[in-house]
């Protein structure tokens, strides 16, 4: 059995409302999570709904899949490219490049502007199952290995604190630079004037 995190896309922006509610009563086993996550038209990623089958709603925020949509539409996904206007490229780029792309902007790309789609967690003995529904609903359906999704989403996160604890050196740095500006700008303003006192 495999743990697998599958993205499903539609083009039309309502349609992962309509299979949200379908899959959470279809009764397929492994279903963990299933979230709705939409695109802004100006490339934000947002989290619409959510529920689980075992551990309810307000566990989704600790979950991979709240992570994922926490990465992509906060700070970490700005600073990184994944999120907003610098993903939004094409399908068909993104398919000559799914094999070497990371998985965050893999999810990112895939979603159309103003479009929602499907999140789902799940553990798969047999993928038949969750593909054969998905292709009743005329989805891309995209998957992947929940520990190469955890892995990626943590390392997003190394990268992200990384870069910040950069930038906040090199704001100390600067403002260090500043006092010592400062203070030798007044030295020498103290030296200029007592200069001047003795020289009288």
């Amino acid at each position: 059995m495999s743990k697998n995190i599958l993205l499903a896309t539609w083009n039309e922006a309502d349609t992962a409302y309509r299979v949200f509610s379908e899959l959470t009563h279809a009764g397929i086993r492994g279903v963990n999570q299933v979230a709705i996550i939409a695109k802004t038209e100006n490339g934000k990623i947002k989290l619409k709904d959510a529920d689980s089958n075992s551990i309810g709603k307000s566990a989704l925020k600790g979950g991979l899949i709240g992570m994922v949509v926490g990465v992509l539409g906060g700070p970490v996904g700005v600073l990184l490219g994944y999120s907003m206007g610098s993903l939004m490229g094409s399908l068909a780029d993104l398919e000559h490049q799914e094999h070497d792309e990371v998985v965050l902007t893999a999810i990112s790309k895939s979603i159309p502007r103003s479009a929602t789609a499907l999140l789902v967690e799940a553990d798969e003995s047999d993928t038949a199952e969750l593909d054969a529904f998905f292709a009743a609903q005329h989805a891309k359906l995209q998957r992947w290995d929940y520990e190469e999704v955890e892995s990626e989403v943590e390392s997003a996160v190394a990268a992200y604190e990384n870069a910040a604890s950069e930038v906040k050196k090199t704001i100390q740095a600067e403002k260090k630079h500043e006092r010592q500006a400062a203070r030798k700008q007044k030295w020498d303003e103290f030296k200029a004037k007592f200069l001047m006192q003795r020289s009288d």
